[in-house]
């Protein structure tokens, strides 16, 4: 140790990436844990062939770190694992990461004069004075695979997305087997896509909206759409959905900004999935499909509420991830508290009452989440630094955090949540225009940035100069 603050980041993935070079460009000496054998998140453990990211290469960066490469428009499994363990040698932070090191709990005691933390694991203890959890909080975690009745005398094979081997899809395509496909995301997307010449039934119990692909990056009025778009949702929260509402998103229909295989004319405020190919909403829409949930395993098959039952080999669930499960356990003083109310954290990362232990979770860009996670480190280490332009003090993040609490009450629960927590867009738009204030660069950068997305040349500018005036603003304080 060289004197300095100690920091223990929780997570390798790309949000751990981010925040353990924050951490180590503010001044701390970083130890981050990985549960797993590698470094690289969900990239590391969803098996499934054909895995790409959903938005085009040049959007999949850090802001401080060229984009990823790839051989076609959007990068595949395999070279965003590249990437990320490009960015990590590179930052100099490979050599912090201890591998298969499963975080137990937090012990949390505010009245020492320092290393008010322990990270307790399954290969030690860790005493620090900051924890920035970065498990998979806001995109991924543990995967769900819903309590299924009679999964145990039943001949079905039951997976969850994430665990759908190249093995598994020559077996199905192959030998023709039934196929069940749970789920109405981004995931279920994809894999209904891959096995398109299969037996295939998509089962939903929502529909979700995504980005239509094209309209994204090709139309001429992609960044009008999109503002048009953060107006209307703004809207919504304030006063609902009725005849009025659904009449103005009707321009957010009409240029396919965005589509929905399933439910075409519902609310397209009410969540928000992936970005979409034209070839892939066409075949969705062609999918046989049901609107129900399963309530039981039969001996060869599927039971639905409606009382229909299915027969299948597989039962493959897209059904997301248990993203709480994913958060360390925190005790204060030996009392349990939880650490996933992301509502009620300043900035959506700071719990006012443990302000040490962090949750980097602000997907403060769509569908640039990496850059998102790499901005809100940035913020997150010059809080703990101490060197945000105005630093908050308790009382007030509480006064903070309560108002918006209860400002985002009704988008917190019901039919708004995903994995148990509200989906990212129906967080605040105004987040990462604070959060560059409150680290001294001009908000109308933020906004640059969220519009020039679907523009190669301007977001790569964007992003450079952003990463410029950053690294200025840490040198200036050294």
């Amino acid at each position: 140790m060289t004197g300095a603050r100690t920091a223990v980041v929780i997570g390798a993935g790309g949000a751990g990436l981010a925040a353990s070079r924050a951490m180590q460009q503010a001044g701390f000496d970083v130890l981050a844990l990985e549960q797993s054998a590698q470094l690289g998140g969900v990239w590391a453990t969803t098996l499934y062939p054909s895995l790409t990211i959903h938005s085009r290469s040049f959007n999949y960066r850090f802001h401080d770190y060229p984009a990823v490469s790839s051989s076609g428009p959007s990068a595949t499994r395999e070279e965003i694992l590249g990437y990320l363990h490009a960015y990590a040698r590179a930052m100099r932070i490979d050599d912090k990461i201890r591998y298969d090191t499963r975080v137990e709990r937090i012990d949390y005691q505010p009245s020492r004069e320092s290393e008010r933390c322990t990270v307790v694991t399954s290969r030690g203890e860790h005493r620090c004075d900051v924890v920035v959890c970065a498990s998979g909080f806001a995109n991924a975690g543990h995967p769900h695979v819903p309590a299924l009745p009679g999964r145990a005398s039943s001949t079905v094979k039951v997976v969850h997305s994430s665990e759908l081997s190249s093995a598994m899809v020559d077996d199905i395509v192959q030998h023709k087997r039934k196929v069940v496909v749970l789920g109405a995301g981004k995931s279920a997307h994809e894999i209904l896509w891959l096995l398109r010449d299969s037996d295939a039934t998509w089962i939903y119990a929502k529909s979700l909206w995504a980005f239509s692909y094209e309209t994204l990056y090709e139309s001429r009025w992609n960044v009008a759409l999109y503002g048009y778009y953060l107006g209307i949702a703004a809207l919504r929260r304030r006063f609902g959905y009725g005849r009025a509402m659904h009449a103005l998103q009707a321009p957010l229909r009409w240029s396919k900004m965005f589509v929905n295989p399933l439910e075409p004319d519902s609310d397209v405020c009410r969540n928000r999935a992936a970005i979409m190919k034209r070839e892939q909403l066409a075949f969705l829409q062609t999918v046989r499909s049901m609107k129900a949930t399963i309530t039981t395993m039969a001996p060869d098959g599927v039971v639905l509420d409606n009382g229909e039952r299915l027969d299948a080999d597989y039962l493959i669930c897209a059904t997301g991830y248990d993203r709480g499960r994913s958060v360390p356990a925190l005790f204060v003083d030996g009392q349990p508290r939880p650490l996933i109310d992301q509502h009620g954290f300043y900035r959506d990362m700071i719990p006012p009452e443990t302000p040490e232990v962090s949750l980097l979770a602000a997907n403060v860009l769509y569908p640039q989440q990496l850059l998102g996670f790499s901005l809100g480190a940035q913020w997150l280490a010059r809080f703990h630094a101490g060197t945000l332009r105005t630093q908050i003090s308790r009382a007030e993040m509480r006064v903070s955090t309560g108002a918006e609490a209860k400002q985002f009450a009704p988008w917190s629960s019901g039919e708004y949540l995903s994995g148990g927590l509200p989906y990212a867009h129906q967080r605040k738009e105004h987040v990462l225009p604070q959060l560059f204030a409150d680290m001294g660069l001009p908000a109308t950068l933020a906004r640059t940035l969220v519009l020039s997305g679907a523009n190669e040349q301007k977001f790569g500018r964007t992003c450079d100069e952003i990463a410029r005036q950053l690294t200025a603003g840490v040198q200036v304080r050294a």
